[in-house]
């Protein structure tokens, strides 16, 4: 073989950029999809601008204003529920990520602040989820309506090269739209 026809079967055998390979094999050629990792990372900031509209409400229970305030004032229940509450803006909005997490319901929103309640409330929410669980959990869900995430910047990084991507971030924060460059 000459050197010529090795630099050609070299050539023709080497990987491309991002794992893609071409093989050749007499007349059949081999093609691999190129592929390529990426990492997006979102920083949000959730806020409990609805509180004092959700405690206001007329139909509300004694037992879910007891609750509520137990989240607000419970960092780690607050911290939960912050989380729960980005996990459902993303998968109720249309998009790429919408359908897409799973395990999280409106009972994940009682759960962090049980231990946090009193006996009788306890007790009260126990039967509540024996008794009528859809109602329950919809009331549950309920309380994410008085949370605003705020989507604050975005980043995505090319895994391959390291690269950072500048984007950009529209986000709605009250009558006031920004723009704010990662």
């Amino acid at each position: 073989m000459s050197d010529h026809q090795e630099d050609q079967d070299t050539l023709h055998n080497a990987p491309e950029p991002g794992g893609s390979s071409m093989h050749t094999s007499g007349a059949e050629t081999l093609l691999s999809a190129p592929s390529f990792s990426f990492k997006l990372t979102a920083e949000f900031t959730v806020e409990a601008i609805g509180a004092t509209e959700y405690l206001q409400k007329p139909s509300l229970l004694p037992e879910e204003r007891r609750l509520f305030l137990t989240m607000l004032t419970t960092p780690t229940v607050l911290n939960q529920i912050c989380r729960i509450a980005i996990l459902t803006e993303f998968d109720s909005n249309p998009g790429l990520f919408q359908n897409q997490f799973r395990g999280f319901s409106g009972e994940d929103i009682l759960a962090p602040a049980l231990p946090y309640l009193s006996e009788g409330d306890q007790a009260f929410w126990q039967r509540s989820r024996i008794d009528s669980p859809e109602i329950t959990g919809d009331r549950h869900l309920m309380i994410l309506d008085a949370f605003e995430t705020l989507l604050e910047c975005v980043v995505l990084e090319d895994m391959t090269t390291g690269e950072r991507v500048p984007l950009h971030c529209s986000r709605q924060n009250g009558t006031e739209r920004s723009d704010k460059p990662v």
